[in-house]
């Protein structure tokens, strides 16, 4: 597995659903406690930092909101299982 990405400033990882050498899978919540929010992010490992990115600095992209919530559905049905991600070739 790549080296974990570092928290932007105005999120910090929660915990870690996917990781694997090709993408990260989060949930994440907002730092700042007047702006409460918790989402489901993701971000892809390729070109040395990845995307997405800002001024060559690794960022979590926040997956909408209907597609964050039925990746916590379908978590939830299938908690017992493992997440492996793609398999390695």
């Amino acid at each position: 597995m790549l080296k974990p990405l570092g928290d932007t400033t105005r999120y910090t990882v929660k915990r870690r659903i996917i990781d694997t050498n090709e993408y990260s899978v989060v949930e994440i919540e907002a730092n700042d406690p007047d702006e409460p929010f918790d989402a489901i992010a993701c971000h892809w490992y390729s070109n040395g930092v990845g995307f997405p990115q800002s001024y060559g600095k690794p960022q979590w992209m926040v997956l909408p909101e209907p597609v964050g919530h039925a990746f916590r559905i379908f978590e939830m049905l299938h908690k017992d299982e493992v997440w492996p991600g793609p398999k390695k070739k």
